[in-house]
């Protein structure tokens, strides 16, 4: 590997991140023992450049300028995804930096300017969260090729939904009515990623996450 940015966890002393050439080998490289060892960190990423990768704050989540496009590493599912959406250019994205301010991961391209990745985009001012005694279940998640949406609670019904990208970008997929609080939604033509679903139902909203993997 040609290595172009390393970085280092704040949390953890024996972690620590390589980032670099990644076609006859894997992008992005991890040591959990201080850098006496190094592994591939490559479930979803492309045979690309990894030109420079980021944390957000509890470091959960790694973001990674590359030649193929942004993509965010989820340290929970082991895999990486695609953050390009319909209105992202099909180019090299070479920087990016967190902002913990803003909660934004800010990637920089060559003449096609700055691109913010940032949830609040297409989450309401007035979204609220769910009572415990009102809830709001997705399963299975990660989805493959169905999602059922149920809602439990005191005679709340769930009226729609709205189901959005990570860049905001309202997604338009086939969503069958069980019942009143019973909902499936067919995910079978989504692109593996991360999603948002906003729940309207009669008291209010809610807006829960879920993951789009093949089987």
């Amino acid at each position: 590997m040609y290595c172009s940015y390393i970085l280092p966890s704040t949390l953890d002393s024996n972690l620590v991140y390589l980032c670099g050439t990644g076609y006859s080998n894997a992008g992005v490289m991890v040591s959990k023992n201080g850098g006496k060892t190094f592994s591939a960190l490559k479930n979803g990423l492309p045979n690309t450049t990894v030109f420079k990768i980021v944390f957000n704050e509890d470091e959960s989540l790694i973001y990674a300028a590359t030649e193929a496009g942004p993509y965010v590493y989820v340290k929970s599912l082991e895999k990486w995804f695609l953050l390009s959406g319909s209105n992202t250019p099909n180019q090299i994205f070479w920087s990016v930096e967190y902002l913990p301010a803003l909660k934004i991961a800010r990637f920089g391209t060559y003449g096609r300017g700055i691109w913010d990745f940032h949830f609040k985009d297409f989450i309401s001012s007035s979204s609220s969260e769910v009572t415990k005694e009102n809830t709001i279940s997705l399963y299975p998640n990660p989805a493959s090729e169905f999602l059922y949406s149920s809602f439990k609670g005191d005679n709340t019904i769930l009226n729609r939904f709205g189901i959005f990208d990570v860049q905001g970008n309202k997604v338009e997929i086939p969503v069958e009515k069980i019942n009143d609080q019973l909902f499936k939604i067919n995910t079978s033509t989504l692109a593996d990623g991360i999603y948002f679903i906003i729940n309207y139902h009669s008291k209010n909203e809610s807006i829960k996450k879920f993951i789009k993997l093949k089987q």
